[in-house]
Formats: C-alpha cells, structure tokens, sequence
C-alpha cells in the first residue's frame, strides 16, 4: 500500500579540511539495507538518466533508484556521491527536507506521511483505529474520481431470440454468434 521512497541526494561538497567518509556501495545494497545507509554518504557507479517528467534515476541494469540533484544531472555512465535518504525514516518537518517539496519531487504527502507514523507508533488499538480512520478521510477528501466496478447484464431479450443466455463479461459477439432468432 505504502511504498518506501529511497532517494540519493546530491549535495555540494563543503569546503572543509577532510572530506567526509563515503561508503561505496552499490544500488543492490541500499535497497536491501536502507537503515543501514540512512543519512551516510555514500558513492555508487551507475548509468544516469533523466525521464521525461524531470525525474533523474541511476541505474545498474537491473534496478534503478531516484536521485535528487541540486542542480543539473549529467545523462550516462557516472560516479554518484551524495546523502543517502529512506524518506521512510524520515518527518516531513526535518531540517534537511525544508528545501525539497515532498509532494512534487517524491509524490510525498507530508500530512499522510505524519499521519502513517503516528499511526504505526500507537500501541492502544482504539486510538490506533481512530487515526486509520482519520487517514481514511483525510484521503477521501483528496480524491477527485472513484472509479468502481460495473456489471454488465442483459435482463430482458425478445421471445424469438433463440440459443442466448446471459453473459456476465464482455463477450458480446461469442454468444451472439450462436443465437438466430425463431420468427
């Protein structure tokens, strides 16, 4: 339901007198163990590649991870080192967050993201419920079109029509084609 959203965020480096240590690693690995790499620096390899939307992505051929640059993001094969985030771990009044808008770089909503913590972090069912039910309104109000199932039946056809029954799916032209009419 809830997906974990890992991001690489690519900072400048500041001027100081040692760098800071960065583990490399690989893409494989920080999805494995985001709680380890969570708020280290880190550095991967990987091909680069900028969607249509804007999106940067670095990839290994086999999975991909979303990486936030601050600035412009060269396309191909490259060395990565930045900060590594589980926005997962994170609250959406951290520090590190103020200049990033969650909802338009990550599909983040700050309230629900809040709302999911607070929920999983209650130990008394009743007020764990009522927050779920909170959430569960929250989310109704957000929502623009609720597309639900519909049937398709028959339920009246002419006495003539012969070698018809009523069909529950979509196949109009399979029973059509046994059926004639007896006039």
């Amino acid at each position: 339901m809830f997906a974990r959203i890992l991001a690489i965020v690519v900072i400048a480096a500041s001027a100081s007198a040692q760098a800071p240590p960065r583990r490399a690693t690989n893409i494989a690995a920080l999805l494995t163990f985001p709680v380890f790499y969570h708020g280290r620096s880190v550095l991967i390899v990987g091909t680069v590649a900028t969607e249509k939307d804007g999106k940067v992505r670095v990839s290994d051929g086999s999975t991909s991870l979303r990486v936030v640059f601050k600035g412009s993001a060269p396309d191909g094969n490259d060395e990565i080192r930045g900060e590594f985030w589980d926005l997962g771990r994170m609250k959406s009044d951290d520090p590190r967050l103020v200049s990033i808008d969650l909802r338009q770089t990550f599909g983040v909503d700050p309230v629900v993201a809040d709302m999911l913590l607070r929920q999983r972090r209650t130990l008394d069912p009743a007020k764990r419920r009522e927050i779920i039910f909170d959430i569960q309104r929250y989310l109704a109000k957000q929502q623009y079109y609720v597309q639900l199932a519909s049937a398709v039946n028959v339920a009246v056809w002419d006495r003539a029509l012969r070698n018809y029954g009523p069909n529950l799916g979509f196949d109009w032209g399979g029973r059509l084609m046994a059926a004639w009419l007896d006039r």
